[in-house]
């Protein structure tokens, strides 16, 4: 298996995350080290009738005899209420403190499923086996768990890392087109921060995911993973430089949020919050690149995800800006793009300057 390793010696953070089409033959095998009690799978419905037997298999050939949880599919499910539930049933089915869990499916399993391992018996082990685009190649990755509460998104959570990341780039083809797009928000963010090559990976590649050779989809999981794992192991708790990795999300979060989670994907979204930063940055004087923006909305346009905003009021979105979790006092920490490959933390005292970006990408 291609294995990258998220290492933070300060705080003896360590973990690998493999990447490999048959990873999941390779499961059982990956987990005997840490020797657990019991696994539990947390996971939904459409995951494990897709992908559950080759996973069950994987762990079962290697000894051990996994009983699985089923979640809600859906950001309408990640939810303080949804934690209670899985931890209530884990209890039930005989979950102890040596017990491993595993959280199988998207991003919403992952964070909701991550944080009920955060809080079940005080913290129990968990691994993340992705199988979204997002959550591949972001919300797996970094030890971020959490659920969304009525304020906004992601405020009520911790930081409880996995013991394994688990990636199968080979079930993403499975994925309907929209979600795979969404995901695709979360990578042009990445190339964004930290990677000109990942940039021109996307504009080489086909629109059309079963069009994508695996070996291209493998490097832009690849190339993707390894832009969050670099910055996340040099800031593990967001004390600094791992604010990057919010770029597009400040915004894109009010956007989500003030759309109920319907009229907007996470990706979709993220898309917005993305351009609009590039419009923050130009005000702001900071945007080096003049096609920076050009780039980015050919790239948008191309995959599918929307480059003007149509169905969410904008004051209603600064609403939830204001309950962001980096908000300190009278400031925000936001996240403005230069170039390819260079972002900036700069902090924002007026709310004009995000109500001018959104005006900005009001359909006309």
């Amino acid at each position: 298996m291609k294995s990258l390793k998220l290492e933070c010696g300060t705080y003896k953070i360590e973990y690998p995350v493999h990447i490999d089409e048959n990873a999941y033959a390779h499961i059982g095998d990956a987990i005997k080290p840490i020797s657990p009690s019991s696994i539990f799978i947390i996971s939904n419905k459409n995951v494990m009738d897709l992908h559950g037997e080759k996973l069950l298999s994987g762990l079962k050939k290697a000894g051990f005899d996994p009983d699985t949880v089923l979640m809600g599919d859906g950001e309408e499910h990640k939810t303080p209420d949804e934690v209670v539930s899985l931890c209530t049933r884990l209890i039930e089915k005989g979950i102890d403190r040596n017990s491993l869990l595993i959280a199988f499916g998207g991003g919403v399993t992952g964070d909701t499923g991550g944080f009920a391992a955060a809080t079940v018996m005080r913290g129990v082990k968990y691994i993340q086996v992705p199988t979204t685009l997002v959550a591949q190649v972001d919300a797996s990755i970094g030890g971020k768990v959490g659920v969304n509460l009525q304020p906004g998104k992601n405020l009520f959570g911790a930081f409880h890392h996995p013991e394994m990341v688990l990636i199968n780039p080979r079930v993403l083809y499975t994925l309907p087109e929209s979600e795979f797009s969404s995901g695709i928000a979360e990578v042009i963010k990445s190339a964004i921060i930290g990677s000109p090559q990942l940039m021109d990976l996307l504009e080489e590649i086909p629109a059309k995911l079963d069009e994508i050779p695996y070996d291209k989809l493998e490097k832009i999981v690849c190339h993707t993973v390894n832009v969050k794992s670099d910055i996340v192991s040099r800031d593990v708790y967001e004390s600094g430089e791992r604010m990057k990795l919010n770029l597009g999300h400040t915004l894109g979060h009010g956007i989500e949020s003030a759309s109920g989670y319907k009229s907007y994907s996470h990706g979709q979204a993220i898309a917005l919050g993305i351009l609009a930063s590039i419009g923050v940055s130009g005000a702001l004087g900071l945007l080096e690149d003049d096609n920076l923006e050009n780039r980015v909305l050919k790239l948008l346009k191309k995959f599918g995800l929307p480059v003007s905003i149509s169905k969410v009021n904008i004051d209603k979105i600064l609403n939830f800006v204001r309950m962001d979790k980096k908000r300190e006092m009278d400031k925000i920490r936001y996240i403005v793009p230069r170039r390819i490959g260079l972002v900036e933390v700069v902090d924002i005292f007026d709310d004009c300057v995000f109500y001018n970006s959104l005006v900005n990408l009001k359909e006309e």
